[in-house]
């Protein structure tokens, strides 16, 4: 049952058998220290809202009146029996706007850890689902990328009509690396691209530390091949 203190309006959860006597009990709040007399037989027939009289303490609702004769032996037996509120036993129920305040709070804080993790992870997450990275950079969030810790050693050479690209791949991070196809240019002396091949690596992940080298060959190019320029393709 819920009893509300008729002077503050600070409600409490108490057992029903705590006030289920036919003459009621004394009861004292625990917020304001008013004592008001409650019976549950008389709820239906009393007005849900205490009457102020003249005289009394501003905020403070006077003693519900007991008729008949039966008053004064009940209110002796009520001064033995008086009932304080707010204890484990008759605990104070929060208001319902106080509980809708804490979901509220409750929800935006998860909101804002869940908004600070992705932030913080980003890299973790851009590894994960490449296609964040375009989020990121819309917020103006740099991230490192898929690639970042791969290291490429590229060395040319002429063999015979050919154009071989020996090309090493290490991964200098602390973590596995996914590893994406390369995009290998040949270019002319004013760095116009001749041709372009794109080239799987044999792996398709390097442990941290971990070399792979890849070779790819251009079959008689232009003689005005003399570079070549190598990349990780986009996805």
């Amino acid at each position: 049952m819920i009893l509300t203190c008729p002077a503050c309006e600070t409600r409490y959860n108490v057992a029903d058998e705590a006030v289920s006597s036919a003459a009621g009990r004394q009861v004292r709040c625990a917020n304001c220290g008013h004592v008001w007399h409650f019976a549950a037989a008389l709820q239906e027939t009393l007005p849900l809202e205490p009457r102020r009289v003249a005289g009394a303490t501003a905020g403070i609702a006077p003693p519900l009146a007991v008729m008949g004769a039966a008053a004064g032996s009940a209110e002796a037996d009520d001064a033995d029996s008086l009932l304080d509120l707010g204890t484990a036993s008759t605990p104070a129920v929060a208001p319902q706007h106080v509980r809708r305040s804490l979901v509220r709070l409750i929800s935006l804080l998860l909101v804002f850890a869940v908004l600070l993790v992705l932030i913080l992870a980003r890299n973790a997450v851009v590894r994960v689902w490449p296609e964040t990275a375009v989020v990121y950079s819309a917020l103006g969030l740099a991230t490192e990328g898929a690639t970042a810790g791969l290291n490429l050693k590229v060395t040319p050479t002429r063999t015979g009509a050919d154009f071989v690209v020996a090309t090493e791949i290490t991964n200098t991070a602390d973590a596995a690396r996914a590893v994406p196809r390369l995009r290998v240019a040949l270019l002319d002396g004013s760095r116009n691209e001749l041709d372009v091949k794109f080239v799987e690596p044999n792996v398709n992940q390097l442990a941290p530390g971990a070399v792979v080298r890849v070779r790819t060959v251009f079959v008689h190019p232009s003689i005005t091949a003399s570079e070549v320029e190598v990349t990780f393709a986009p996805e």
